[in-house]
């Protein structure tokens, strides 16, 4: 089920996801066969799909409970499929222009590529999480959020507590001093 290390297929995996990384700004070597990101060394177990389910991505995470954090590389995954990997802390990398990598030292979801042009410039298709204001996620308030999320890596990123957090409001300016 998992691609083997030190394989071609594997080298090949590794650089999409390096190639996708790469695309957002970040840092991305090849140091001594690992992939290292923004300083961060990876060891990805990475999961090769075409087009999964669901249902197919369920059963992929539950028989490989003892390989997490893991990635699937697939050429589509919906946003359903998508959720299954997110509640279960897996990442993938959508060669339709998303990845998603969360381990510890390196938590990244975004749109990259063509697709993450149009949705950085507004022109998602209009569902619910896609288009939307984009833009630099490297403002205060971003690496605020970010660190916020790296001092608590056990914690989801929810907008109102990470706001009280940071002493800011979820949507506005600094919060008055109390």
């Amino acid at each position: 089920m998992f691609v083997t290390a030190q394989s071609q297929e594997y080298d090949d995996l590794v650089r999409e996801v390096s190639d996708a990384l790469s695309d957002l700004g970040l840092d991305v070597r090849m140091v001594d066969g690992a992939l290292t990101v923004d300083g961060t060394r990876l060891a990805l177990n990475l999961v090769d799909r075409a087009h999964p389910t669901p249902a197919d991505l369920s059963r992929v995470v539950d028989e490989s409970v003892a390989h997490h954090p893991a990635m699937v590389v697939a050429d589509r995954i919906s946003e359903p499929g998508r959720e299954v990997l997110r509640r279960s802390g897996w990442g993938w990398l959508d060669r339709r222009g998303h990845i998603r990598v969360w381990m510890v030292g390196l938590r990244v979801e975004s749109p990259f590529g063509a697709a993450g042009v149009a949705q950085r410039q507004g022109k998602g298709s209009g569902r619910s999480g896609e288009g939307g204001q984009g833009g630099n996620p490297w403002t205060t308030v971003g690496l605020e959020v970010a660190l916020a999320a790296l001092i608590r890596p056990d914690q989801p990123v929810q907008a109102r507590e990470t706001a009280r957090l940071i002493g800011r409001r979820p949507a506005g300016p600094v919060l008055p001093p109390v």
